[in-house]
């Protein structure tokens, strides 16, 4: 009977905690959303007759020669003026034509693009974060704008992401939207790919618009090189193998800096989605790594999104072979989640995505089984580093 009652006990406590963390979840996810629908992330071209600053692009590259030479074709094509613009391949040890395609770029770019080459890495560095801080400690540009290798950016993508830089009052550091390549042709079910990638984008705008950083990605980043020296750089997290961007928003946040996102079409970079399902199993659990290692609040806000997921899983996992007693809280547990985060996606109109609500509820059951297991991988460490750090 005692163990009878105990079981009882502890389904209702699911029920319950469900129901209480959906709630508080739902609750900062509308707050995100209102930041958004303030404007707080929004940015607005400069005028023409202002100056503009020099700008420095740094992409860190290791052995990317199928990918390199598009991305500095496309960045070469920005609209912005050549004199006032500085691009920074930091080649990380490649052992590839990486080197040779970016020098015979370099050769007819009329000293636009350049190569720094990495050849060791020092102890206590990791090889991406000591190419990325050896870069920018080279770069002659006050503000900094990082992508990744295998990006491709806008015509107008330095235009607007540096404009809330530019603005008096505004942020040292802010981030942008990355996609998919080509994904506005995808159909179910791929198109969920895209819609978890994205919602990342969402949440990191709400977030930062809320002024509670969470998340960034370096794909699409700019900041200005006076905020990344006074609060360390790299150097605080350097062996680390991963995090070069979430970290340094957390230390720019540290130390009272501006922080925003540019939640702006014209700012999105796109890139190629993982190859295969392996392949985002690694990346996606590598990302999920560096939870642990966030300072309190951010660690709060990602444990609770976590919990979340796990909560509702444990409950449908409880409904469906022990008791069906959990589906009153299991389903008011998730319309909570779904109201919340429904909220937030909606601001994909601003990126002219119409159809991220639809993606979200058909895909909602995979997304919950998704969240759980990932975060538990990558709080484990089971994941394999893509290349050599």
């Amino acid at each position: 009977m005692l163990s009878l009652m105990t079981g009882y006990l502890l389904i209702d406590l699911i029920g319950t905690a469900a129901v209480c963390t959906a709630f508080l979840w739902c609750l900062l996810l509308f707050s995100f959303s209102r930041a958004l629908a303030r404007g707080a992330a929004r940015s607005a071209p400069r005028p023409p007759s202002e100056p503009l600053p020099l700008v420095s692009v740094i992409i860190a590259a290791r052995n990317e020669e199928a990918l390199i030479g598009e991305t500095l074709q496309r960045l070469l094509a920005v609209r912005w003026p050549r004199e006032r613009l500085e691009i920074i391949v930091a080649d990380d040890r490649s052992t590839d034509a990486t080197g040779a395609v970016t020098d015979g770029i370099a050769a007819v770019s009329g000293g636009t693009v350049r190569r720094c080459e990495i050849t060791s890495v020092p102890d206590g560095w990791t090889g991406k974060k000591w190419a990325l801080h050896s870069a920018i400690e080279s770069a002659r540009g006050d503000i900094i704008l990082t992508t990744d290798a295998d990006c491709l950016v806008g015509p107008e993508w330095i235009r607007v992401m540096t404009a809330p830089l530019l603005a008096d009052g505004g942020p040292e550091l802010v981030g942008g939207p990355v996609d998919y390549e080509n994904a506005s042709l995808w159909r179910w079910p791929r198109r969920l790919l895209r819609f978890e990638f994205l919602s990342l984008s969402l949440t990191a705008a709400g977030s930062l618009a809320r002024t509670v950083p969470l998340v960034i990605s370096a794909q699409n980043m700019a900041f200005t090189r006076d905020l990344y020296f006074r609060c360390g750089g790299h150097e605080p997290r350097a062996a680390i193998p991963t995090g070069d961007d979430v970290f340094l928003l957390f230390a720019a946040d540290a130390i009272g800096a501006g922080t925003g996102y540019v939640l702006d079409r014209e700012a999105a970079v796109t890139t190629a989605p993982p190859a295969t399902a392996r392949a985002f199993y690694h990346q996606r659990t590598r990302w999920a790594s560096k939870g642990l290692r966030y300072p309190l609040r951010p660690l709060l806000v990602s444990g609770l999104a976590w919990l979340v997921n796990a909560l509702l899983l444990l409950a449908a996992v409880a409904t469906l072979t022990l008791t069906p007693a959990l589906w009153p809280a299991m389903v008011l547990a998730l319309g909570l989640k779904a109201a919340g985060e429904l909220a937030l996606l909606r601001h994909g109109r601003d990126l002219g995505i119409d159809h991220l609500a639809l993606d979200y509820l058909t895909g909602l059951p995979l997304h919950i089984v998704y969240v759980t297991a990932i975060g538990l991988t990558g709080a484990l460490g089971l994941f394999r580093w893509k290349d050599v750090p």
